[in-house]
Protein backbone atom coordinates (compact mmCIF):
# COMPACT_ATOMS: atom_id res chain seq x y z
CA UNK A 1 0.00 0.00 0.00
CA UNK A 2 2.73 2.37 0.65
CA UNK A 3 4.81 1.68 -2.13
CA UNK A 4 1.27 2.83 -4.57
CA UNK A 5 -0.28 5.71 -2.70
CA UNK A 6 -2.62 6.79 -5.34
CA UNK A 7 -4.22 3.48 -5.08
CA UNK A 8 -5.27 4.36 -2.02
CA UNK A 9 -6.23 7.89 -2.13
CA UNK A 10 -8.38 7.06 -5.14
CA UNK A 11 -10.81 5.18 -2.54
CA UNK A 12 -10.56 7.10 0.25
CA UNK A 13 -11.11 10.45 -1.18
CA UNK A 14 -14.16 9.70 -3.43
CA UNK A 15 -15.35 8.00 0.13
CA UNK A 16 -14.36 11.45 1.50
CA UNK A 17 -16.61 13.36 -0.98
CA UNK A 18 -19.52 11.22 -0.27
CA UNK A 19 -19.12 10.82 3.52
CA UNK A 20 -19.27 15.28 3.30
CA UNK A 21 -22.04 14.78 1.36
CA UNK A 22 -24.14 12.55 3.53
CA UNK A 23 -23.15 14.60 6.40
CA UNK A 24 -25.95 17.08 5.16
CA UNK A 25 -28.96 14.96 5.62
CA UNK A 26 -31.11 16.06 8.45
CA UNK A 27 -28.95 18.92 9.78
CA UNK A 28 -31.42 20.89 11.08
CA UNK A 29 -32.96 17.64 12.71
CA UNK A 30 -32.45 16.06 16.59
CA UNK A 31 -32.00 12.91 17.73
CA UNK A 32 -35.42 12.72 18.95
CA UNK A 33 -36.54 13.16 14.35
CA UNK A 34 -34.97 10.10 13.75
CA UNK A 35 -33.71 8.63 10.60
CA UNK A 36 -32.75 11.61 8.36
CA UNK A 37 -30.53 13.02 11.89
CA UNK A 38 -28.80 9.53 12.04
CA UNK A 39 -27.55 9.49 8.67
CA UNK A 40 -26.24 12.84 9.01
CA UNK A 41 -24.45 12.37 12.17
CA UNK A 42 -23.37 8.77 10.77
CA UNK A 43 -21.88 10.63 7.68
CA UNK A 44 -20.20 13.31 9.67
CA UNK A 45 -18.81 10.50 11.83
CA UNK A 46 -17.34 8.83 8.54
CA UNK A 47 -15.78 11.83 7.74
CA UNK A 48 -14.25 12.54 10.61
CA UNK A 49 -12.98 8.49 10.56
CA UNK A 50 -12.03 9.01 7.01
CA UNK A 51 -10.12 12.60 7.11
CA UNK A 52 -8.12 10.76 10.09
CA UNK A 53 -7.45 8.05 8.32
CA UNK A 54 -5.89 10.15 5.50
CA UNK A 55 -3.84 12.03 7.45
CA UNK A 56 -2.43 9.47 9.01
CA UNK A 57 -1.51 7.61 5.90
CA UNK A 58 -0.01 10.67 4.36
CA UNK A 59 2.20 11.00 6.86
CA UNK A 60 3.21 7.18 6.56
CA UNK A 61 4.10 7.89 2.72
CA UNK A 62 5.90 10.92 3.62
CA UNK A 63 8.09 9.40 6.38
CA UNK A 64 8.66 6.56 4.48
CA UNK A 65 9.79 8.60 1.49
CA UNK A 66 12.47 10.64 3.65
CA UNK A 67 13.83 7.29 5.07
CA UNK A 68 14.17 6.15 1.43
CA UNK A 69 15.58 9.17 0.20
CA UNK A 70 18.52 9.35 3.56
CA UNK A 71 19.16 5.30 2.57
CA UNK A 72 19.48 6.12 -0.92
CA UNK A 73 22.39 8.99 -0.19
CA UNK A 74 23.98 6.45 2.47
CA UNK A 75 24.32 4.26 -0.52
CA UNK A 76 25.90 6.56 -3.08
CA UNK A 77 28.51 7.91 -0.37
Amino acid sequence: MLERPSRVYRVVLPLLVVAFALSFVGKENTPSDGGTYWIGASGWFAFGVLLLVTVVFTAAVAVRAVARRGKRSEVLN
